[in-house]
């Protein structure tokens, strides 16, 4: 692919050999932009010597990145290297974790977090709410039917029992649409990010101990609004 250029005042045209990501410009932004725009800029990489020869700059260059070695502080090494490219104009170094695109995908990956914390919360005692305001509801208008059960022998269990079959199906049914329109909605988010940060790809993994927990928790959260103690005593006690 041909691309046409201006560089040092003269028109040059390149060709694009490949498709390059760079951890400090994964989120390129622009002068005076406030969102990504690849229709209006972008980082584009070239051979040394044809870059030099191109602006009539040899020896020079105007970006530079370091790899330290694992366990090493990148505090011991911003100082002295600050120094050392001082006196050729350099205007100072930063780890990763201060650049502006490893802190845009923190941030995401924060709020990402956020949610995950907050929102199940929130629905969960919610959804346990009304399951067991709907089997009381119920309870209370069947108060006849209870009595009749109790008369010819059947115990408080048995009719706790006929009321959890009651719910348990809505709570099954709960469970398996959340874990296919999770995983669905996990991959579009997957897919989402990688096209938006431009990452050749981003797998989205499904963790089973994550989906057990999941089905574990609106499990006890029916189970302990069907055991609550004010049911229980209205089974035994109303005739």
């Amino acid at each position: 692919m041909a691309l046409a250029a201006v560089m040092n005042g003269k028109r040059r045209d390149l060709v694009v050999t490949g498709i390059a990501l760079s951890p400090e410009f994964i989120y390129a932004l622009g002068p005076g932009e406030m969102m990504p725009d690849p229709r209006r800029f972008g980082i584009g990489w070239m051979p040394r010597a044809t870059l030099a020869a191109a602006c009539d700059l040899h020896g020079a260059f105007s970006n530079l990145v370091l790899r330290l070695a694992p366990g090493t502080p990148a505090d011991r090494v911003i100082e002295p290297l600050d120094r050392l490219t001082a006196r050729y104009g350099g205007t100072g170094a930063s780890a990763r974790a201060d650049q502006m695109s490893h802190a845009f995908l923190d941030a995401e990956r924060l709020r990402l977090g956020a949610m995950v914390k907050v929102l199940p919360p929130i629905f969960l005692p919610v959804a346990a709410m009304l399951v067991h305001l709907t089997r009381s509801r119920l309870i209370v208008l069947e108060r006849e039917q209870i009595g009749l059960l109790k008369a010819i022998g059947y115990g408080p269990g048995r009719i706790d029992g006929r009321y959890l079959e009651f719910v348990l199906p809505i709570a099954a049914g709960g469970i398996a649409v959340g874990f296919l329109a999770g995983g669905g909605l996990g991959v579009g988010l997957a897919q989402m990010y990688a096209r938006f940060f431009s990452f050749p790809y981003l797998v989205f993994a499904r963790d089973p101990q994550v989906h057990a927990l999941a089905a574990l928790r609106p499990a006890l959260a029916v189970r302990g609004r069907l055991d609550r103690p004010d049911l229980i005593a209205f089974l035994e006690t109303r005739e």
